[in-house]
């Protein structure tokens, strides 16, 4: 029988332990890697193993029999968050009151094979209780071509678990700042 647990640390001390995170990683934002035209994988291995051992970031981190199968990494340190393309200036611009605790997920990322099936929920709880307690502003990005759905299912997944525990801040809107947009011009020579 699967027993599935969630972790919220600081540092990931075992480096089995941050090896199958990796392999999570790059499984979540490898896999079909023609499908978005933006790189996902903002992280180079040893940047990725340095962010698992800084108590600057945050692990929220799922486990099916103990093997990592998910985690949400996260920090506040929104230089450290510029590894994932954001802009900290812009966050403070336009939110200065959360100042100090504005929590740019990095990386959400579940096996390919384990999504859909019951992991995320305990991230969102873990993740949710925290930022809760901290009355943080969560940002983040994604890749509307993979996963388009994510913000409705944060939001969603955020009030459920606020519902259910009694928490005190409102997660009711997801607020879009900004977006890129990839094209092309295709040149081709007139046929006769």
């Amino acid at each position: 029988m699967s027993q599935v647990s969630c972790t919220h640390i600081t540092v990931v001390t075992d480096e089995s332990v941050r090896s199958k995170l990796w392999d999570v990683y790059c499984a979540a934002f490898g896999a079909d890697d023609a499908v978005c035209i933006q790189e996902q994988l903002c992280y180079s291995k040893e940047e990725f193993e340095t962010a698992l051992l800084d108590v600057e970031y945050r692990k929220f981190i799922v486990a099916d029999n103990g093997e990592p199968v998910g985690f949400f990494l996260c920090t506040n340190n929104l230089e450290k968050a510029r590894v994932a393309y954001v802009n900290p200036k812009r966050l403070l611009a336009q939110f200065p009151e959360y100042a100090g605790r504005i929590y740019y997920f990095t990386a959400i990322a579940i096996r390919p094979d384990c999504q859909g099936r019951r992991f995320t929920g305990p991230l969102v709880v873990a993740s949710t209780s925290y930022m809760d307690e901290m009355n943080a502003l969560v940002a983040f990005d994604f890749s509307p071509e993979k996963n388009g759905a994510l913000p409705d299912f944060l939001v969603r997944g955020m009030q459920s678990v606020q519902a259910r525990f009694g928490l005190t801040t409102d997660t009711s809107t997801y607020i879009p700042m900004g977006g890129q947009q990839y094209g092309v011009i295709k040149m081709s020579k007139n046929q006769p």
